[in-house]
């Protein structure tokens, strides 16, 4: 796939629908506040290579991405997904953090577009020197018992 520049989505499986923009306004507030970019890829599956950190690679490579960009890559299909760091000061621990707090269970209930605003804002707590969870209080993973 070739990224785009300017809205940093794409959507080839389809699958971001009308909430694309609310998608696009929180990689926009990632860079704003962070300087750090995120591309949101969805494609059917990992072709060319078809192993998800190669493609990922290949796609920055081709992009020409700084060190400070990221790609979430999602395969809809063979249901894949990938958090590539590429250059940027996040560590890999902070990446699984992202990957197991934020992008995962949204992933997992079929909803794509909250998996990438999620990372966004992961990757901003992480880019700001947290442990990559998602600040409190945008009411992802958090519940209210009544008893």
């Amino acid at each position: 796939v070739t990224l785009d520049p300017a809205t940093k989505i794409v959507d080839s499986a389809g699958v971001l629908g009308g909430d694309k923009s609310e998608v696009e306004a929180a990689i926009k507030k990632l860079g704003t506040d962070h300087a750090t970019v995120l591309h949101v890829v969805t494609v059917k599956k990992f072709e060319n290579p078809t192993d998800r950190e190669a493609w990922t690679d290949e796609v920055a490579k081709k992009a020409g991405l700084g060190p400070n960009a990221l790609i979430l890559a999602v395969a809809t299909d063979t249901r894949q997904y990938i958090l590539n760091k590429g250059g940027s000061k996040i560590t890999a621990a902070q990446v699984e953090n992202i990957k197991s707090s934020a992008i995962g269970p949204q992933l997992a209930n079929g909803d794509y577009a909250q998996a990438a605003v999620n990372a966004a804002e992961a990757i901003g707590d992480a880019a700001g020197g947290g442990s990559g969870n998602l600040p409190s209080g945008n009411g992802a993973g958090t519940a209210v018992l009544v008893g």
